[in-house]
């Protein structure tokens, strides 16, 4: 008589079912690949090597990048990462599903298919610095007058070519690009 409780069968290590075997080879195989697409990770934003970017005053542009995303002092907050995610999140989520089942399907790597969802994010974040005339805050006039620019989230395009994205499995880098 079994005891209450416990499941008769293949048994999960640390929780993990890495260590079930199927007779089936495109089960197995199907299993094997969501393993390893488990363990990779996309990161977008201001990611190495693009990241270390500085201006000529020596400033880096991660820093200016997280300035204008919280604010800062006198600098108000003009989030157009954290916001982007927001406001996308349904098609982000739709595309990693869209890019899942191909990837399953054999039509693409796992790598292919995380990389198309950096690059998707990529270009969103891109877009957004691009209109930030359309909802940013406006410059403050002392700055307006020193930059002698009005365009906000702008000067050198410095900002927005340094956002990038890379995807890595562990420490691992598979594939890292800015380009959309």
């Amino acid at each position: 008589m079994a005891r209450r409780g416990r499941r008769s069968g293949p048994r999960a290590r640390n929780g993990k079912w890495t260590d079930v075997k199927f007779e089936d080879q495109a089960l197995q195989n199907t299993l094997d690949q969501l393993l390893e697409l488990k363990k990779m990770k996309v990161k977008v934003g201001y990611v190495p090597p693009y990241s270390r970017a500085k201006y000529p005053d020596g400033t880096t542009v991660a820093k200016v990048a997280a300035i204008h995303e919280f604010g800062s002092g006198h600098t108000p907050a003009r989030s157009y990462l954290r916001d982007t995610i927001w406001r996308h999140r349904s098609s982000i989520a739709d595309l990693e599903r869209a890019q899942l089942a191909k990837a399953i399907a054999g039509t693409i790597t796992n790598a292919q298919a995380m990389e198309a969802v950096g690059k998707f994010i990529l270009g969103l974040y891109r877009a957004k610095l691009a209109a930030a005339g359309s909802w940013a805050k406006p410059l403050d006039p002392k700055t307006l007058k020193q930059k002698g620019d009005p365009r906000v989230l702008y000067d050198t395009a410095l900002l927005s070519k340094s956002l990038s994205y890379r995807v890595a499995m562990g420490r691992k880098l598979i594939v890292a690009g800015n380009e959309v």
